[in-house]
């Protein structure tokens, strides 16, 4: 009978141990992505270009200028990734224009769309395996991280 509690045990583990099922295919990709070395330097590459975007902001002194610099990134975030699954993901030219919609800033806009532009543009160019959808979240996550680290 001592066993019995250590089998349930057991028995219950197994159930909580983290599956790939029920995962998309999308997702899947995503966090294979996301934990390789070439996925770890797009998100930082992104980050990098949000934290420079919001200091920048923010060194002009004005009144809220954190939280609006972090607003507007979180915004171009959102509009980012509206660009996911309409063959546009990783369009410089397109993903710098949503950058820019979402923002709302003309000051991050400024700063900002061109370097997310190219980030996108060189993680697609140096991982031609990779869907660009992909490639454009792990943009995104950066800069939520950039946002989420202020």
């Amino acid at each position: 009978m001592k066993k019995l509690p250590l089998l349930i045990l057991l028995g219950l583990g197994a159930c909580a141990a983290p599956s790939n099922t029920g995962l998309t295919k999308f997702q899947q990709d995503l966090n294979q992505f996301l934990v390789s070395p070439a996925g770890q330097a797009v998100v930082n590459g992104a980050e990098a270009a949000a934290n420079s975007a919001i200091q920048q902001y923010v060194a002009t002194g004005k009144v809220g200028g954190k939280q609006t610099a972090q607003a507007a990134v979180a915004g171009a975030t959102a509009q980012l990734r509206t660009t996911q699954t309409t063959g546009t993901a990783a369009q410089p030219t397109a993903v710098e224009q949503a950058v820019k919609q979402g923002s709302g800033v003309a000051a991050i806009s400024k700063v900002l769309a061109p370097k997310v532009a190219k980030v996108v543009a060189n993680a697609a160019q140096q991982n031609k395996g990779v869907s660009p959808d992909v490639v454009n979240e792990a943009v995104a996550r950066g800069l939520d991280q950039a946002v989420a680290k202020q």
